[in-house]
């Protein structure tokens, strides 16, 4: 797995080298936008209005954008940023996972050893006898990540949370609660449907329907054919504007 993010978790005094590695992938058909006519995909380009031109991208750097313009920031500013989490998986204590709601749950993450074995199964195995997980900071795609750090599938796992002020306030529902009547056969509905969860057992339907109706439309596939050109200027022409794009995107 390629790491994401390389650097150690900090455990009392005890700091333990880690591989982050992303615990998911995404497995879904994608379609792209394509021009009716000829069936290529539609390409986009990083265009500067100002300077009236396609700009190519190690001219292209961050910026924030304030009332009176925008701040440029560079890969050197944001490396001199000083934030202990950059490097640092600060472990800021132990709870017990039953208390984080799972609204908080955003990304999982594998943590692998990097030349750490002692110390990180020392921190894999205490956590996993005391049933309780690690609150966690750290720093990673521009931003300070609050995080959980727990055994799972042989190795620890960390996932990044929400924060508070990241959770929408339910709107549009009344506080009042109705009646409830009928509550016996809800309860006993509920224990009659209760299964232990198995998730090998879920499958994504939409994604399977999708490849049938794309098998079945295979013969349709049309190989993208440039357009015949009798015109010898138009088609001088068309080989300069090919030629420059492939110098824009070398």
């Amino acid at each position: 797995m390629r790491a994401n993010w390389k650097g150690s978790i900090s455990f009392g005094l005890v700091h333990i080298p880690v591989k982050v590695c992303g615990a998911v992938e995404a497995n879904q058909i994608v379609f792209h936008q394509v021009h009716q006519a000829c069936k290529n995909r539609i390409r986009y380009q990083k265009y500067c209005p100002y300077c009236e031109k396609v700009v190519p991208d190690y001219e292209i750097i961050k910026g924030y954008q304030t009332p009176d313009g925008i701040i440029p920031v560079t890969g050197q500013d944001l490396a001199e940023v000083d934030l202990p989490s950059l490097k640092t998986i600060e472990l800021a204590g132990f709870i017990k996972e039953k208390g984080v709601d799972p609204l908080f749950y955003q990304k999982p993450y594998y943590l692998f050893p990097d030349n750490s074995e002692q110390p990180y199964w020392l921190l894999y195995h205490a956590l996993k006898k005391s049933g309780k997980v690690g609150i966690a900071r750290f720093a990673v795609h521009s931003r300070e990540h609050l995080a959980l750090i727990r055994p799972a599938k042989g190795v620890l796992a960390l996932c990044t949370l929400y924060y508070p002020e990241e959770i929408r306030e339910v709107e549009g529902v009344s506080p009042k609660k109705p009646e409830v009547q009928h509550m016996d056969l809800a309860l006993g509905l509920i224990e009659q449907q209760t299964v232990d969860f198995k998730p090998e057992l879920y499958k994504d339907r939409y994604r399977e329907s999708l490849e049938k109706m794309l098998e079945k439309k295979m013969p349709e596939v049309q190989s993208a054919s440039p357009p015949q050109i009798t015109d010898l200027v138009e088609a001088l022409r068309l080989s300069i504007e090919k030629a420059k794009d492939k110098k824009r995107t070398a």
